[in-house]
Formats: structure tokens, sequence, C-alpha cells
């Protein structure tokens, strides 16, 4: 089953690849589910579809963009792991630039408008001290904020690097809390 419209609040999906996806229908679940979600995954749904769930993922070095149309209420969150696809023939999420890409596609595909959307960024510590070299945190924020950029969104660099992770929670109206965690 694969929605046209993001209408039906009783659903919502998370794709670990552009052919791969899960679909969560609220009778399924539990009132005050924790919906875990993993680097390379993708969640779309309608936000009263999380009134009484919430997705959870935890960060390092990845990079979570929490994007959201408050009118047609479709939100989109990433997690990817580095910047650009090593080739363009992947097909899975863990690059900012697959991830991002196709979770704009498809919130227009639902009915959100490029125009409305907005955007948060989560992750980009600086967790292992062999890394901080190559500093792949800071490189994926700041791909992000170039990306959010080109494409028009207004953003905010919501809880980004420094050196501890962090688990987001995204709620209702893509509302989200964080915790972080200390090293």
């Amino acid at each position: 089953m694969f929605l046209n419209k993001f209408t039906d609040k009783n659903f919502a999906i998370k794709f670990r690849s552009k052919f791969s996806k899960e679909v969560y229908d609220k009778n399924d679940l539990k009132p005050n589910q924790n919906l875990n979600f993993v680097g390379g995954d993708i969640v779309l749904f309608n936000s009263e579809f999380i009134e009484n769930y919430k997705f959870s993922t935890i960060l390092g070095s990845c990079v979570s963009i929490v994007f959201n149309d408050p009118t047609s209420k479709i939100v989109g969150v990433s997690h990817y792991l580095k910047p650009v696809a090593k080739t363009s023939f992947e097909d899975n999420f863990s690059s900012g630039d697959t991830s991002s890409k196709f979770i704009l596609e498809q919130m227009v595909k639902f009915g959100a408008d490029i125009n409305r959307i907005k955007a948060q960024i989560y992750g980009g510590a600086s967790v292992n001290e062999s890394l901080k070299i190559l500093k792949p945190g800071k490189k994926n924020v700041l791909w992000a904020e170039e990306f959010l950029q080109s494409q028009g969104i207004r953003y905010a660099l919501s809880s980004v690097e420094d050196k501890n992770g962090r688990i987001i929670y995204v709620g209702k109206f893509g509302l989200v809390n964080f915790e972080l965690i200390f090293n």
C-alpha cells in the first residue's frame, strides 16, 4: 500500500531506500509508542498521526534534518551519515543529498508546498577523537545548511556540533525535543 496524499492521518512511512519502506498504521500501534529510526532511514508522516507517538533517533556525527510544512502538516525527517553519495547509483538514504532530495519530492507529492517548508538541523557532533581531524559532523552540518539555502528553505541550527551525541524525538507538528548524550 502506498499513499498518494497524506490526507489519511492513520499512517506514517519509514523508508530504508527508494525501494524499501515500512508503513505504520495507527490501528496497529500501542498508545505513546516510540518509533525508532536509524542512520540511512527517513520518515514521512502527517503530523496528526504523531499525536500519540513519536519518532526517535540517536545522532553522533550524523545529522537529521526535520522538514515541516505547517499548513499541510506533512513532516519529513532524515538521518544521514555523510553529505554526498559516492555514486549516483546509491539508492539508500545514508547521504544527505539522496535523503533530502527524496524527502522534499515525497512531501510535495503528498501535498506540501515547497515554499512553506521550514527545517531544523540536529547532530553533527565530534564524538570520536580519532576522527576529529576529518570533522565529519561539521561537514554534515555545513552540507545541510548549503542544501537548505540552495532550496530557499528557512532553517534553524537547533542543536548541532559540539562533542556530545544526542537523541532527538520528533512529535506532533514536527516539534523536536532532544537529550544530549555526554561523552
